[in-house]
C-alpha cells in the first residue's frame, strides 16, 4: 500500500471527480467570514469579498445567523479553497459570486444548506448546480437541520 504524499495529485483528483466542470477552478485562501454566506479570500494576490452563490443565510438579526456564520467559519476559515465561477462573475456590490470547493472536494455551498444553515436561492442567470443545491436544502428539511429544526 502506498501514501498519496503530493498535494498536486490530490488536486488534479479533485478536479476530475466536481461534476459539470466547464470553467477553471481558482485557489484562494479565506481569511474571513463575515456571515454564513460572505467571506473575504485572497485571491491572486488580492484580496476580494466573496458571495457564496445558490445561498441566503440568515442575516444578523434573524434566528440561525450565529450557527451559519460559526458553521462556516468551522469549515472555511484560514483554509485554502477552490474557486468556481458561473456566468455572472459579480453582484450589483462588486462582490465575487463564486461556487467555493475545499480541497478535499467537499462543495461549501452544499454543505451549508445540507446542514440547514441557509435557504437555497436562484438569482440568475447563475444557475449551474441548482438541482444539486436544491437537494441539499430538501434534505436539511426533512432531517429537520438547522433553521429547519422547527419547521413542521
Amino acid at each position: 500500500m502506498f501514501k498519496i504524499k503530493s498535494h498536486g495529485f490530490k488536486l488534479l483528483l479533485i478536479f476530475f471527480l466536481l461534476p459539470n466542470l466547464n470553467y477553471a477552478l481558482e485557489k484562494a485562501k479565506v481569511i474571513k467570514v463575515y456571515d454564513g454566506d460572505t467571506i473575504k479570500v485572497i485571491l491572486n494576490k488580492k484580496i476580494e469579498k466573496v458571495r457564496l452563490i445558490g445561498i441566503d443565510c440568515p442575516e444578523r438579526d434573524e434566528v440561525g445567523f450565529w450557527q451559519a456564520l460559526n458553521f462556516t467559519k468551522r469549515l472555511t476559515l484560514h483554509k485554502k479553497v477552490l474557486i468556481e465561477y458561473d456566468e455572472e462573475k459579480r453582484d450589483k456590490y462588486g462582490r465575487l459570486l463564486v461556487y467555493l470547493f475545499l480541497e478535499d472536494g467537499r462543495f461549501v455551498n452544499e454543505e451549508i444548506l445540507k446542514e440547514g444553515h441557509g435557504k437555497f436561492i436562484l438569482i440568475q442567470p447563475n444557475g449551474k448546480y441548482r438541482e444539486r443545491l436544491k437537494i441539499a436544502e430538501i434534505t436539511a428539511k426533512q432531517n429537520k437541520k438547522g433553521i429547519w429544526k422547527k419547521i413542521k
